[in-house]
């Protein structure tokens, strides 16, 4: 995003570089971003289509939508996608919608006032601008246009949906369009107003701005923390080889024990007991990656005795005997006590039942996950 944030600028203020300067520039920012993809082998999977693609839209609310979290603007859309209230996110926050209310106005009143040819705004590309706008939030709305709950579906030849469908997450492409409304709205205040009032409203809406979304910060970070406020996970207190989860996450996270945001606690118990574990969550796997992980009687053929299992009830019950040989295996319950939790969750199942094998050369004992 920041890469392309920085190529659409170097692009709107081409008139004040030669080619030769904006090349290097867009050559050198390539580099890194390449360099860091390959680091962090975002590569592998960059191309590769996955399912989401007019799910985590943007609804044409989105920019008013805060879930119900803001402190001014608490308006709660409904979500036809089921993925708009998370990954198509897309709430600018009061003080920018003054922001833009403001400078909304300002442009019609300097307008009407204008004389003379030429721009009020000096070089500043309003045009390109504006047009970046447009696209980018033609790209975040996908072919599933929404408005509130109203879905209106664009048909689109199979060939642009194969290149659509590889930005799973389209919403996020209004991200761009906010980051050009922020510029543009500012420079529009900043030729309009005097000195003494541009300080004036600039600070009214950063103060209230941060009084809107504080809330959703908050809220954000609560939910970050809640693989601490899982049930603890006792895995024993001997030495263990690997947390195996069956079904993991990204095979199927509707059907993985521990509920949908298993990864992070099933992590983090990975990470205390420093041990690997086949249960993650990304954004894109590698056909060849799936097909190794979600190849059930494969990778229970021979168990590791070493291991701990934590598997739903439809790969445990076929498979009780197999694993009784060299396991301890405990029935387990996930209860979610308040509907806080279950928001914090992103919904996990109430009452979530799942079997946790641990090995029986480790006591089963009393060394629990705090």
């Amino acid at each position: 995003m920041g890469l392309l944030m920085s190529l659409i600028l170097g692009l709107a203020a081409l008139q004040f570089l030669d080619w030769k300067e904006f090349l290097l520039r867009s050559a050198l920012l390539s580099a890194v971003w390449v360099g860091g993809s390959w680091i962090f082998g975002f590569l592998g999977a960059a191309g590769l289509q996955t399912g989401g693609y007019g799910v985590y839209s943007m609804n044409l609310l989105g920019p008013l939508d805060s879930n119900g979290l803001a402190f001014f603007l608490n308006f709660d859309v409904p979500d036809p996608t089921s993925g708009q209230a998370w990954e198509g996110f897309d709430y600018l926050g009061f003080g920018v919608i003054l922001l833009i209310f403001s400078a909304g106005v300002a442009s019609v009143r300097g307008w009407s006032s204008h004389r003379g040819g030429g721009s009020r705004y000096g070089a500043f590309p309003l045009a390109n601008g504006l047009l970046v706008i447009l696209v980018f939030l033609l790209l975040s709305l996908s072919n599933r246009v929404s408005l509130g709950s109203h879905v209106f579906e664009v048909p689109l030849p199979e060939f642009v949906l194969a290149v659509l469908g590889k930005f799973r997450a389209s919403g996020r492409f209004f991200w761009v369009a906010g980051f050009m409304l922020v510029l543009i709205c500012s420079v529009v205040l900043e030729k309009s107003l005097s000195s003494s009032k541009r300080k004036l409203v600039f600070a009214v809406f950063v103060v209230v701005q941060f009084l809107d979304i504080r809330p959703i910060a908050l809220f954000v970070r609560e939910s970050m923390q809640t693989a601490k406020r899982y049930p603890p996970l006792a895995l024993g207190s001997g030495a263990i080889s690997m947390i195996h989860v069956h079904p993991p996450w990204q095979c199927d996270p509707w059907k993985t024990p521990v509920g949908v945001r298993n990864f992070e606690s099933i992590g983090y118990a990975a990470v205390l007991h420093q041990v690997p574990t086949n249960n993650f969550y990304a954004a894109r796997n590698p056909t060849e990656q799936l097909a190794y992980h979600c190849n059930t009687d494969a990778r229970l053929k021979v168990l590791d005795k070493a291991g701990v299992y934590v598997l739903n009830d439809d790969t445990y019950s076929p498979r009780k005997m197999h694993f009784e040989k060299y396991h301890w295996c405990q029935k387990e319950q996930l209860n979610m006590n308040s509907t806080r939790q279950q928001q914090l969750l992103s919904g996990t199942p109430v009452d979530q039942m799942f079997w946790i094998c641990r090995p029986k050369m480790v006591s089963a004992g009393v060394a629990a996950i705090p």
